[in-house]
């Protein structure tokens, strides 16, 4: 691995951009750095860092339940900026969960949107050495 790449996986998960966002979430990048998706993304790590201190000062052994809310409370409440979100990240590309069988297609961008950013809060706390499964 070269120097300049071993930097950047070394840098802290505050100073990932959108597009580090992206690839660590396994989505494809936003179009800009100041498009909807890109917002949602640096908001998501953003939370997930108070999160992360959170645990850190009172050692919480709630930490997936916590996880779970916080991936619930960054999905998008209104379905025009949910639906900018799920197509600027390319979500309609994400699986649609086995646990579902809706078929509202909102309420689909919803679970994977909600899905997405657990899995990215999930990768930020391992990256920063909290414990949590994958």
């Amino acid at each position: 691995m070269s120097d300049l790449l071993a930097e950047m996986e070394a840098l802290p998960a505050a100073e990932w951009t959108a597009y580090r966002l992206a690839r660590e979430g396994e989505i494809a990048s936003p179009d800009s750095t100041t498009s909807p998706g890109a917002v949602w993304l640096i908001s998501v790590r953003d939370a997930a860092l108070e999160l992360r201190e959170e645990i850190r000062e009172d050692g919480t052994a709630d930490v997936d339940d916590r996880v779970h809310q916080l991936s619930e409370a960054a999905v998008e409440v209104y379905t025009y900026p949910l639906w900018q979100i799920f197509v600027d990240l390319c979500l309609f590309s994400e699986p649609v969960p086995s646990w579902t069988d809706t078929v509202d297609m909102t309420m689909l961008a919803n679970y994977i949107t909600q899905d997405v950013a657990e899995r990215l809060i999930r990768r930020i706390l391992q990256h920063s050495g909290v414990g949590v499964y994958a």
